[in-house]
């Protein structure tokens, strides 16, 4: 994994939690990104364009309910002396998010996708109909970008529940636009999206997928093998050299900023 290309997705999946109206990307300010938002799935994304790069990335942000919570910096830093009544709010918000995943944990298979309904394949009912919502206005984007000769090279991140999204967004591109797109993904606490199927075949059609966890980060321990869900690879670790910094417990893990922290910390540490 390249740690710059990380952290750069990781900084996009913060601020891609800015309201709509006036939302600023900080490595993109002179371009003018394409925001699609269904508010009846509660589905949010951001496609920024480099024409010079040849270059796109689709930033998929998580629940609105986490948007206070992750982008408040000051839990970033260690030296931030939490009070009981922060640490008992930024609980219960956690438990929102991991409840959020379990009340729809049911496998499906998208209808999108009925002709081939025989597949083994299935995944978190949640997480599809989130993707389902805006995946015709990415689809649309990506259609007329290539006719236009725009970009080639696919990246796609997002944090949390947006990196679920994320995940699904990726292996349809890959699908459908395979043969005109490369494709990489990047993301953070990330939930487990689908069964073992789903995996078997994500696996093969995004070899370039990163999946960073950072210390004990409890949203990617849902849902649980057990209800028959499992993890995408590459599972990549943060935190284990500097645990004693940067991990202060499970609930503290899973704020974008600290995952900043923790791929800034490697940066510095690689030679």
């Amino acid at each position: 994994m390249d740690y710059k290309t990380a952290l750069q997705c990781a900084t996009l999946s913060q601020e891609v939690y800015q309201s709509f109206s006036s939302i600023k990307f900080s490595e993109w300010g002179q371009l003018r990104p394409k925001l699609i938002e269904k508010k009846s799935t509660d589905t949010q994304l951001a496609i920024l364009e480099d024409p010079a790069q040849q270059l796109a990335i689709i930033v998929v942000r998580g629940s609105d309910s986490e948007q206070d919570w992750n982008t408040n910096i000051r839990f970033g830093q260690d030296s931030y002396d939490w009070s009981p009544q922060e640490k008992e709010e930024y609980r219960e918000q956690m438990q929102e998010v991991t409840q959020t995943v379990a009340e729809e944990k049911d496998l499906i298979y998208p209808d999108t996708y009925a002709a081939k309904s025989d597949n083994p394949a299935r995944m978190h009912r949640g997480f599809v109909e989130a993707y389902l919502s805006v995946r015709d206005d990415v689809h649309r984007y990506i259609t007329e970008s290539l006719q236009k000769g725009g970009a080639t090279h696919y990246r796609i991140t997002g944090h949390s529940l947006g990196g679920a999204v994320a995940t699904l967004c990726a292996v349809d591109l890959q699908y459908n636009f395979g043969e005109q797109i490369t494709l990489e993904a990047y993301t953070f606490g990330s939930p487990r999206v689908g069964n073992q199927a789903f995996v078997d075949s994500y696996n093969r059609r995004m070899p370039d997928t990163w999946r960073v966890v950072n210390g004990w980060d409890a949203v990617v321990g849902v849902p649980a093998p057990w209800q028959g869900y499992w993890h995408v690879d590459k599972d990549i670790k943060l935190a284990r050299r500097f645990t004693w910094r940067i991990v202060t417990g499970s609930f503290k893990d899973h704020i974008i900023a600290n995952y900043i922290d923790a791929l800034k910390a490697m940066i510095n540490e690689t030679p």
